[in-house]
């Protein structure tokens, strides 16, 4: 009887790790509160202005953007507002940009890096020089399939 009631418990354990598996925040990630999207690449994050890690989104005041690109900073911003309605958790801080930190993030809805959607959707490009090509495949695949911004330029502006 004493085993059974272990053999019980210990199923029920299994099935409550389980079932709180996709909302576990992953280890040195932590939860945080998204209060606005600022643009494609930009988030307020628990009332810290932040930039996302590794990828660069259309910006309409951004310097060395062709008014094109310029023109995709609405649907950036509208693509990365939807990635990030169903929760988000970051890791640390990696560095300061423009006395912001600097964050990789992911949505809690599709488990996905933000930066890799942004930039598989078209959004965004990868920043080697800060990505160290972490995103490269993607925007290879975005630009292959015309997707966001690729369907209107052929280079990168980074």
């Amino acid at each position: 009887m004493k085993q059974r009631g272990l053999l019980l418990f210990g199923l029920a354990m299994i099935a409550v790790t389980s079932a709180a598996g996709s909302d576990t925040v992953r280890p040195g990630y932590e939860m945080v509160k998204v209060n606005s999207v600022v643009d494609g690449d930009t988030l307020w994050i628990d009332a810290i202005k932040t930039r996302l890690h590794g990828f660069d989104a259309p910006g309409p005041n951004d310097r060395g953007q062709s008014d094109i690109v310029k023109a995709f900073s609405p649907a950036a911003t509208d693509f990365m507002a939807s990635l990030v309605r169903g929760g988000v958790e970051c890791g640390p801080s990696v560095e300061l940009s423009w006395d912001r930190p600097v964050r990789q993030c992911r949505s809690l809805d599709t488990q996905q890096d933000l930066g890799l959607s942004m930039v598989l959707a078209g959004y965004a490009v990868d920043w080697p020089q800060y990505s160290y090509g972490r995103y490269e495949a993607a925007e290879r695949t975005a630009r292959q399939q015309s997707r966001g911004l690729w369907s209107q330029i052929e280079e990168s502006w980074r």
